[in-house]
């Protein structure tokens, strides 16, 4: 999965160091893996943090403990980047 923090920087707050993550939105670029239409898990740094201090307090914890705030596919960032920003210009399908 991806921290979402990537998407809204620098209008948020996060303590990650910016990332250029499938969609370049200062530069309206984008570059699409496999078809565009597989499903990614998002999660907010601070999501993450707050199950993270959950998870602190249960009496036993699961072999594995799944956390993610959303998912998108590549297509539907990008649609969300072109409707807060604008067209996003050099989309490239990438193997």
């Amino acid at each position: 999965g991806l921290f979402l923090d990537y998407y809204g920087m620098p209008h948020i707050e996060s303590h990650l160091d910016p990332l250029v993550v499938f969609v370049d939105i200062s530069y309206r670029a984008a570059a699409i893996p496999g078809t565009g239409d597989e499903l990614i898990n998002l999660t907010y740094t601070k999501d993450l943090a707050k199950f993270v201090v959950a998870s602190l307090s249960l009496e036993k914890w699961e072999k594995v403990l799944r956390v993610y705030s959303d998912q998108a596919s590549v297509k539907q960032i990008i649609q969300l980047a072109e409707e807060a920003t604008g067209e996003i210009r050099t989309p490239r399908y990438c193997a």
